[in-house]
């Protein structure tokens, strides 16, 4: 045997640009590769599981995701491996959405430890994938499956994700569900990148990110996808759970609106920028407008939404408004700690 056998060898441009390859193919369409990793991340009891499950369904069925024709799936068999809900809740939760009644076949492992940094099970899992003609893999959690992988350690997070790496070129959507911080109060509301435990070696090891929010009694769920290596990040969007005669059904309801969006955006800016210090209400405007192209009419209404919150005082400086954080946000922006997801019940 001599080294060509051993080691992955160079190959020219111009050999490799003579192979060819399928055009890009989606499991669900714009949202989630054929061949490919995806992380839908949010903190505990924020209904990331509900969507999860959906994805499971619809995927099954080949219907489209939320019942959104632009969310068009290509049908396969399903695995879901849960690690966080007791076997009743899942099931309760499966009924309700009619997981029993899809066209394919979707498995459950929901039981014993798993524990997929460990190479026999990762071996065995991989087996079962290939033998059952595993389309889809969700993972329900990424860190209750992860054996210890402690997630600063660049190098631990990269051999994690790449025990997978042959299920991409098999044509296997793996899905991880994953917990994140939830955000300080400086940060604004809408989900950021960053709120992921590691999250640059995460994201350096996927294709797509969606990040989940939904307040807690709600039944509104918004999507936010914040990295797609396939295509065009999708605008975010709003799901709602509907329930009626003990089935409970996940729907879209339309993009979130661009106003909305803005003024969440200029709301995550103006905190950032007095980060640094105090801004009049000028200095704010002509910084969103070169910054991110957020229009006065946002900026207005963001600062006034975040001094009744306490996120921002604001005082006066000669004749005009002057903002700065509120005493509790300038103490966390210099104090910035993670904060340990708790789980809700029900809500996950």
């Amino acid at each position: 045997m001599n080294n060509d056998d051993l080691y992955p060898q160079p190959q020219r441009w111009t050999e490799f640009d003579k192979r060819e390859f399928p055009e890009q193919r989606w499991r669900i369409q714009g949202l989630v590769p054929v061949e490919g990793f995806c992380i839908l991340a949010a903190p505990s009891g924020e209904k990331k599981t509900w969507i999860a499950m959906a994805i499971a369904k619809n995927v099954a069925d080949g219907t489209d995701f939320l019942n959104n024709a632009e969310f068009k799936t290509t049908p396969s068999n399903v695995l879901y491996v849960d690690q966080e809900m007791p076997q009743t809740e899942l099931q309760r939760r499966g009924r309700l959405l009619g997981l029993n009644k899809s066209s394919k076949a979707i498995w459950v492992l929901n039981h014993g430890v798993v524990n997929l940094n460990e190479t026999l099970q990762v071996d065995q899992l991989l087996a079962f994938i290939e033998e059952n003609e595993i389309g889809v893999v969700i993972v329900d959690t990424l860190r209750a499956i992860a054996g210890g992988l402690d997630e600063n350690k660049a190098e631990e997070v990269r051999a994690f994700f790449n025990q997978f790496k042959e299920l991409k070129d098999k044509g296997v959507s793996v899905i991880f569900l994953d917990h994140c911080r939830k955000p300080q109060q400086y940060e604004g509301k809408k989900p950021k990148k960053e709120q992921l435990f590691a999250s640059q070696d995460k994201l350096a090891s996927v294709e797509v990110l969606m990040m989940v929010k939904s307040e807690s009694g709600s039944n509104d769920i918004f999507v936010y996808p914040l990295k797609n290596r396939s295509g065009l990040e999708r605008k975010p969007f709003k799901v709602c759970m509907r329930e009626d005669d003990n089935t409970l059904s996940l729907v879209y309801d339309g993009d979130i609106e661009d106003d909305l969006n803005k003024k969440e955006e200029a709301k995550d800016m103006i905190l950032e920028v007095l980060g640094d210090g105090g801004q009049t209400t000028t200095e704010l405007i002509v910084l969103a407008k070169a910054q991110r192209n957020i229009g006065e009419k946002n900026v207005r209404e963001a600062l006034k939404e975040l001094v009744i919150d306490g996120a921002i005082t604001e005082g006066r400086k000669g004749r005009a408004n002057y903002y700065q954080l509120g005493a509790a946000d300038q103490q966390n922006n210099t104090d910035r700690t993670n904060e340990l997801p708790s789980d809700l019940f029900g809500s996950a």
